[in-house]
């Protein structure tokens, strides 16, 4: 089974990632057969400064979406996990082609 995950990131003013939050989607040994990056957005402010001169910012939050492949059987562990983590916006299954 594959799984769309969206994780919040943060990122400091000068465009590092502060941490990696895939880390935060705590899962045991063998339930995660892959995982990819498949799209990251950099937050808005790193790209456009102009318009969040002057405000007072203490970090930008900025997106990445990733694509498990989990371990057949262990499918709601995964679920719980990412239904848990506090870096996860949304997550949700992959249709497998016919």
């Amino acid at each position: 089974m594959r799984y769309e995950v969206v994780f919040h990131t943060t990122y400091t003013e000068d465009g590092r990632r502060l941490g990696d939050p895939t880390e935060l989607l705590r899962l045991p040994a063998g339930v995660i057969r892959e995982r990819s990056a498949v799209r990251v957005d950099p937050p808005l402010e790193l790209e456009y400064p102009e318009q969040t001169e002057g405000e007072d910012l203490l970090d930008f939050a900025g997106t990445e979406t990733w694509e498990y492949e989990v371990a057949d059987g262990r499918e709601q562990e995964f679920v719980e996990a990412a239904k848990n983590c506090p870096e996860v916006i949304e997550f949700s299954e992959i249709p497998q082609a016919a």
